[in-house]
């Protein structure tokens, strides 16, 4: 019974080492591609001509004056106009403000509150980037 048993565990640990292992994550070689760690974004305020690098992070103690925030869309390109289709929001998640569509050359003023707020482009032309940006 000893050699029976013995035999067992030496056929299993044989085969667990010499079988092929497999990917636990494995690397998609398609044409799409996924971001594994988180992003760092900050926010650039203008008060009073002065621009100040926020992070969207941390709580920021807001005044309590009019707040507008701006969206540009451009392409850098001379031979066409970009256009993208926003959403601008806030992060409580109690107020959703749009779709707007922002024409390059234009730029959206939207009028918010002291909450914090973000923007999510819905739909781009092709090579365009979306700016935006807080004044008080």
């Amino acid at each position: 019974m000893k050699n029976l048993v013995m035999t067992l565990l030496v056929v299993v640990a044989a085969t667990t080492l010499t079988t092929k292992a497999t990917a636990i994550n494995p690397t998609y070689s398609g044409s799409s591609i996924t971001i594994n760690e988180p992003a760092n974004y900050v926010e650039v305020r203008e008060t009073n001509n002065e621009l100040q690098l926020i992070n969207p992070f941390i709580q920021q103690s807001t005044t309590t004056g009019e707040i507008k925030l701006h969206v540009k869309v451009n392409d850098n390109e001379t031979t066409s106009t970009a256009t993208a289709e926003v959403e601008i929001y806030s992060l409580d998640g109690v107020d959703v403000l749009g779709p707007y569509t922002v024409t390059e050359g234009e730029d959206l003023v939207v009028d918010i509150d002291e909450r914090e707020w973000s923007v999510s482009t819905l739909q781009t032309s092709q090579n365009s980037e979306v700016t935006y940006w807080v004044v008080e």
